[in-house]
């Protein structure tokens, strides 16, 4: 196996861990506290009229699993991105977990009737996905 295999699995392995460990912290919780789920509804918020009329026209009842389908592939590409970048430059992956985990609080955050134990999920997965990937 290549270095940038080793390190794209790495980024991969490490995010799976950084979101199992949230979706672990927010069971309990709400639906909502959970960062890909609160990215989606951030995201569907703020979509415009017409292209949220696209998709449900193209996708049907099943918009919000194409919606989540997209965050999955996004969630993809930052792990591959960090996974690379790590070992480039030591701090740059570590940094896009960052982001992207401060992405996920404040979405978390923004929503309605939301406390501070919604940002919970993504503050204990993060840093155990950053300390996998290290």
């Amino acid at each position: 196996m290549g270095n940038a295999t080793v390190r794209v699995l790495t980024g991969l392995v490490s995010a799976g861990l950084a979101l199992g460990i949230a979706e672990l912290v927010a069971a309990p919780l709400t639906a909502d506290s959970a960062p890909l789920h609160a990215l989606g509804g951030v995201v569907i918020d703020h979509t415009p009229d017409g292209l949220r009329e696209w998709a449900i026209a193209t996708f049907g009842t099943h918009d919000k699993a194409a919606l989540f389908a997209m965050m999955g592939v996004v969630a993809f590409a930052v792990a591959t991105a960090a996974g690379l970048l790590e070992r480039q430059r030591r701090p740059a992956g570590s940094a896009l977990f960052a982001a992207f985990a401060a992405a996920g609080v404040l979405a978390a955050w923004s929503r309605t009737g939301a406390t501070w134990t919604h940002t919970q999920p993504t503050l204990r997965g993060a840093p155990a996905g950053i300390a996998t990937r290290r």
